[in-house]
């Protein structure tokens, strides 16, 4: 008997199949498993079935696995190794901007020493003159 108001479902709680629709899953029920297995399966599969293949391609399905894998690998250490160059030349490189940095200081330290040296000097060498011009006017 059909319970009104709830098409599919009978008094007894069990779902009664319409012609073209499935029957819903009730998780209520205990079958090991078959319940989720049969929700979370896909209509269509990415992988293909491997119970009614034969066995000499399921050997070239393995076998085209293990090559597609060791691509990867290969793949794997190429771009692993081009991270460890890669690391290598960006450490060089600021290496060199540090050492270039600490060389551009020193030359402009150098420059401004080189610049009081200079003024000193030249203001040595002025009060020279005009000590020398002023004992020349004396002496005149």
């Amino acid at each position: 008997m059909v319970v009104s108001g709830v098409p599919g479902l009978s008094l007894t709680g069990v779902w009664v199949s319409r012609q073209g629709r499935p029957q819903p899953i009730d998780l209520a029920e205990e079958e090991d498993g078959a319940n989720l297995a049969a929700m979370t399966s896909r209509a269509s599969c990415s992988r293909p079935g491997t119970a009614n293949a034969p066995h000499d391609s399921l050997v070239t399905m393995v076998h085209a696995a293990r090559v597609e894998q060791l691509h990867a690998d290969h793949l794997f250490e190429e771009l692993q190794t081009e991270v460890l160059e890669l690391k290598d030349e960006r450490d060089s490189m600021l290496r060199a901007l540090r050492q270039r940095t600490e060389e551009q200081k020193r030359m402009e330290r150098d420059v401004r020493m080189q610049k009081l040296i200079f003024h000193a000097k030249s203001h040595e060498q002025q009060m020279s003159c005009d000590e020398l011009v002023q004992k020349l006017v004396e002496a005149k």
